[in-house]
């Protein structure tokens, strides 16, 4: 069956990712803001619409750790609807609302709970639509966004897409001529693409970027390919243009929220600096750094209206921001990645970051003042710590979490971890640390549902885990291998016990992830 009319030509018969994206988070997005010279709308009680919200799972994740601000979702697909209406009963989370709705019909509403919106966050749909559904977009922005509120908006780019652009036609052209729904039509345009590759045709031959977007088909998973690919409208933009296209609703550029892209040395080669520093405009400086990278997917944060502040005001802000140390540095490493190459930050930086962060949720203005004491300059600070948002292994956390109410993210956690036992689909927890979701494996969803359970009286042992996961059909694997034989499978469970128990748990808990 090909996609019913009220789709407009996006995939509507093959359901969306489960994914998540930090990015889109609250706290994220004021951060980004602030950096940028802006205040955000943070207070208690904000409103937070996702257009396009999918399978609602992001909208719901980041509902359940921010019970204090409430969140709408919206879809025109009644499927998405529905499951995110029924998680969301299952899980109690109470101050988020799924509608189905076009972003037409949303332009037009008239639902007081539907607009004066702090934040409008759309993932996945700008450049997948068509012109006039995006129209609606910025309609619904200039109608339902409050004055100094946020809009994340994400999006495929040129130049980077520019090699690409030929293969995603063909794969349309093959989707026009074959019968069935949109998985077979994608089905057949990769085995023909599969064959052009292995032949090495001309296009590909000359064209590296595009053999290599091919090359990884087999690798990602078919629901995001599918709505990468197959929709009819699939337009990468330059970013002159959306700026253009935001102005119209009354937005105008704030930063990325890809945070380390913000800093313009860790974006423009030195030998560039001069000509990217002259370019008359702020358009003209962000296409140049598209063009200086190869940009092929950008994560935009627009204002309505936001009004600067001063530099003494901006820098008690910043120095208020609480980040938390999320990840492990791996042993040996000193270049960190950034857009035009590595960066080495100095020896001591990062250990006197790690330092002062060490107990849990830090304010960035206690981090400033252990590393002084260390010897850092207070200059050096936001580019390390961009360096180590970007990298994931700090994460930007609600000021105020201690006063939060924690059991809506404890409650769609245990919905989460009960659906572990069936398939391995929702991939995130809540954290009401953070106010936004982790990822987690499935082992460690598996098992550490079981250990945060556990009590001196009945710890949890790998019998006890292995009789645990046989009740619930599963079966501990070696190397993708199943492990059948049961001293085997004990040993093996024996060591992803203490890894879930001595690394995973520590981590969760520090986030406010437990039963």
């Amino acid at each position: 069956m090909s996609n019913p009319t009220w789709s407009a030509g996006y995939v509507a018969d093959a359901p969306y990712t489960l994914g998540f994206y930090r990015e889109m988070g609250p706290e994220h997005l004021a951060f980004v803001a602030l950096i940028n010279g802006y205040a955000a709308p943070l207070q208690a009680g904000m409103r937070y619409c996702e257009l396009g919200c999918g399978r609602g799972y992001g909208t719901l994740l980041f509902a359940a750790a921010n019970p204090d601000r409430h969140f709408v979702g919206i879809d025109f697909n009644p499927a998405h609807i529905q499951e995110a209406k029924d998680l969301a009963k299952k899980a109690g989370v109470e101050n988020v609302r799924f509608v189905e709705m076009s972003f037409t019909e949303l332009a037009q509403s008239n639902d007081p709970d539907l607009t004066d919106f702090d934040v409008v966050a759309l993932h996945g749909v700008y450049s997948w639509v068509s012109k006039e559904v995006a129209n609606d977009i910025r309609h619904v922005l200039r109608r339902h966004l409050k004055p100094g509120g946020l809009c994340y908006v994400s999006y495929n780019t040129m130049p980077g897409w520019a090699q690409i652009m030929p293969i995603q036609r063909l794969m349309r052209e093959i989707a026009h001529r074959t019968p069935g729904d949109s998985i077979r039509k994608f089905s057949s345009a990769r085995k023909l693409l599969e064959i052009l590759e292995k032949e090495d045709v001309g296009y590909l031959k000359v064209n590296s970027a595009a053999r290599s977007r091919v090359a990884q088909f087999p690798n990602l998973p078919l629901q995001y390919l599918v709505h990468e690919y197959m929709n009819e409208n699939w337009n990468p933009l330059f970013v002159t243009e959306v700026m253009e296209q935001m102005a119209e609703a009354k937005l105008s550029y704030a930063g990325s929220a890809s945070v380390i892209e913000n800093r313009v040395a860790f974006n423009v080669p030195q030998k560039l600096m001069q000509t990217y520093t002259e370019a008359p405009d702020l358009g003209l400086r962000e296409l140049l750094k598209d063009f200086f990278v190869n940009q092929q997917f950008r994560r935009d944060v627009y204002i309505k209206g936001g009004v600067r502040l001063g530099q003494q005001e901006l820098e008690q802000h910043y120095e208020a921001i609480c980040l938390v140390q999320f990840g492990a540095i791996p042993d040996g490493v000193t270049e960190w990645p950034i857009p035009v190459g590595t960066a080495r930050p100095k020896p001591n930086v990062i250990p006197a970051v790690l330092e002062a962060v060490a107990d849990g949720p830090t304010p960035i203005g206690t981090i400033r003042a252990h590393c002084e004491k260390k010897g850092v300059p207070k200059v050096d600070l936001p580019g390390v710590l961009a360096i180590l948002i970007n990298a994931g292994v700090m994460r930007i956390c609600r000021s105020d979490h201690a006063s939060l109410d924690r059991e809506p993210a404890r409650k769609l956690n245990r919905a989460v971890f009960e659906l572990a036992l069936g398939d391995d689909t929702h991939r995130f927890l809540a954290s009401p640390v953070l106010g936004s979701a982790i990822y987690a494996s499935y082992t460690e969803r598996l098992l550490g549902q079981l250990l945060l359970s556990e009590s001196l009286e009945t710890p949890v042992t790998a019998f006890s885990a292995y009789e645990f996961l046989q009740r619930h059909g599963k079966q501990i694997k070696d190397s993708g291998t199943p492990v059948d034989d049961l001293a085997a499978a004990q040993e093996k469970l024996s060591t992803l016990l203490a890894e879930t128990r001595n690394r995973v748990l520590p981590t969760w808990r520090r986030l406010g992830i437990d039963l």
